[in-house]
């Protein structure tokens, strides 16, 4: 049985060239699995020359050549090939895919994703911050009713500033527990 991951990144107002490390972890994927927004940002690489420039041009490649399932009941149509729109994806069916899945699969945007986090059915997460302060958005894990205790196994800083963290999903942890703070140096 492959891993399933929870790929969040927020690069909302700024295009980002991909980290080179980045290609390493979507070769590793098989289906990547989007809400309807995600999937409108993600979009941009079935349009993409395979042919241009690294890194881009090669997850140009890896993304035109994975398969997408898109959740939504609003969007009408997709317009990326290997796409398949559903509208809506249980707890049993995604148990079913991870059974079946002959790669990893990866589930891209934190409304989606945080229901499935929150099932117990994510097995990693890997964010990848740009260095961009946004004031608004969704938050990256929404609606959890209980804390979840992250083991890091890997961390990256980019010359671009951007940085990319993977974290095992280890236990549930009492909602009272707290230990994150945010601290701006000012």
């Amino acid at each position: 049985m492959y891993s399933t991951r929870l790929g969040l990144a927020q690069f909302r107002g700024a295009r980002i060239s991909l980290p080179q490390g980045h290609n390493e972890l979507a070769s590793q994927i098989g289906t990547e699995i989007y809400g309807r927004q995600m999937y409108e940002v993600m979009v941009y690489w079935e349009f993409q020359d395979p042919q241009g420039d690294p890194p881009d041009n090669v997850f140009a490649r890896l993304w035109q050549a994975m398969d997408k399932l898109v959740v939504s009941k609003s969007l009408r149509e997709v317009r990326s090939k290997r796409t398949q729109l559903i509208p809506e994806l249980d707890a049993a069916s995604l148990k079913q895919l991870k059974l079946s899945a002959q790669k990893d699969l990866s589930i891209a945007g934190p409304t989606l994703a945080s229901s499935f986090l929150a099932q117990g059915l994510i097995d990693e997460v890997f964010i990848a911050y740009a260095p961009v302060a946004v004031g608004g958005g969704t938050p990256l894990f929404k609606n959890l009713q209980r804390d979840i205790k992250l083991e890091l196994l890997e961390q990256k800083t980019f010359r671009s500033g951007a940085v990319f963290v993977r974290y095992r999903v280890n236990s549930w942890l009492p909602r009272y527990h707290r230990p994150w703070t945010l601290c701006m140096k000012l």
